[in-house]
């Protein structure tokens, strides 16, 4: 198959960047024809490692309507049987401008929660808008189907991501401390200092247990301030980021992840290719979908601190419990094995190539049939008429910001001074 995906910024760590590099590693490999799109400067260096033969098309992710047409010049010369878009924003969007007439099938992947994407990053009537036009809809967890319309539900694909780290080989030696490990963001969404907080009312009874906290974010002074209350500076640990989370993992004996809500948590998936039983919360979507209570670790029935230290509890006072709980976790994610989850996506692929009948070919002169469709076609068409695909007309500031990149670097350097 010859095929276009939307790399996003090559430059960056994000998952949707590790996750596409992965893919498309894979796919060549495996004979395919991939060509790659990036908005990075031209010529950045890519933080995930590229296939050599991958082509590289660098373009602007302004929005402007001037910036289409060339883009959709240059997908035209690769020739692509398909194209993904891979997305957690409205980036797709562009892309629904871009491949407007074109003929060429749409994929889209969204990467992120669906909650999230409708409530926080976009909104439910152009997200909804893009489901009905595009060829394919993939989505990391079958829960997520709900937030689809019933009538575009038969367009649904669910793809797990792939575990993307090397497992490293767990000691068999005893170790004096014991160790609570919980890597990610220290921001709102991934709610660490209720660990801390829970690890607090539990350290007394647990002299030998340490907690290790690896990330970086504006909760970082909202964790320090509590550990200082505590009292008890020696037994946490924030070292900042890291580079090889495999060794981490290594060493632990627990993975605590107290997230408010998750797309996929590929850090679960990682604890348990580690034998690490996972504990977090029963209404946290994405979390609740990995882990099995009792089996690969424990749910905390609330959201808070109290309720997460009694979970713990029963955990960290059970070293057979762990074991148990670990080999659980270490056989459940053999089906995220990279070679297991890229053949899933290479039929997917494979299939829209051979079978679609894409909407945006004709766009926006298609048949609508009832008032949902024509609704949905009517919001597409008034996105894909803006002078910005990728905001309303009344947000000129954004607009503005958006033509003026180093305004852009300006602003988030201030934000960040004055946290």
């Amino acid at each position: 198959m010859r095929l276009a995906v939307d790399l996003h910024h090559i430059g960056l760590t994000g998952g949707v960047e590790r996750f596409s590099a992965g893919l498309v590693n894979w796919l060549c490999a495996h004979g395919h024809s991939v060509t790659g799109f990036t908005y990075a400067r031209e010529g950045a260096p890519s933080r995930f490692p590229l296939p050599p033969e991958l082509s590289l098309v660098y373009y602007d992710l302004s929005g402007e309507k001037k910036s289409i047409g060339p883009l959709r010049k240059r997908l035209l010369e690769c020739g692509p049987d398909v194209f993904l878009s891979t997305s957690s924003y409205n980036n797709v969007l562009l892309w629904c401008a871009v491949l407007q007439s074109t003929g060429i099938p749409l994929v889209y992947s969204e990467r992120s929660n669906p909650d999230t994407i409708e409530c926080e990053r976009w909104n439910r009537k152009e997200r909804q808008a893009v489901l009905w036009a595009v060829d394919a809809i993939h989505l990391l967890l079958p829960d997520f189907i709900r937030s689809v319309p019933g009538a575009l539900r038969q367009k649904v694909h669910c793809i797990a991501n792939p575990l993307g780290i090397d497992t490293l080989p767990r000691s068999g030696q005893s170790r004096e401390r014991s160790v609570l490990l919980s890597i990610g963001r220290l921001d709102l969404l991934k709610q660490i200092p209720l660990l801390v907080e829970a690890f607090a009312l539990l350290e007394k009874d647990f002299p030998q247990w340490d907690l290790h906290i690896w990330g970086i974010g504006p909760d970082e002074k909202v964790c320090h301030g509590i550990i200082g209350r505590s009292g008890l500076e020696q037994r946490f640990f924030l070292p900042g980021l890291s580079r090889n989370p495999q060794e981490q993992y290594a060493t632990a004996d627990i993975f605590c992840i107290p997230s408010r809500y998750e797309g996929f948590p590929n850090t679960v998936i990682e604890a348990m290719a580690h034998s690490l039983p996972v504990i977090g919360f029963a209404d946290c979507a994405g979390v609740n979908a990995l882990v099995q209570p009792g089996l690969t670790g424990l749910l905390a029935r609330e959201m808070t601190a109290r309720s997460l230290a009694e979970t713990l509890r029963g955990v960290m006072a059970d070293a057979e419990q762990r074991k148990r709980m670990g080999a659980a976790g270490f056989t459940f994610v053999k089906k995220f094995a990279p070679d297991v989850i890229f053949q899933q996506w290479e039929k997917l692929l494979y299939d829209i190539s051979q079978s679609a009948q894409p909407k945006l070919k004709d766009f926006p002169n298609v048949h609508t049939d009832g008032e949902e469709e024509a609704m949905w076609h009517a919001t597409l068409q008034n996105a894909l008429d803006r002078k910005n695909v990728l905001l309303h007309n009344r947000q000129f500031m954004r607009r503005f910001i958006r033509r003026h990149p180093a305004l852009k670097k300006m602003l988030k350097r201030l934000l960040r001074l004055n946290r």
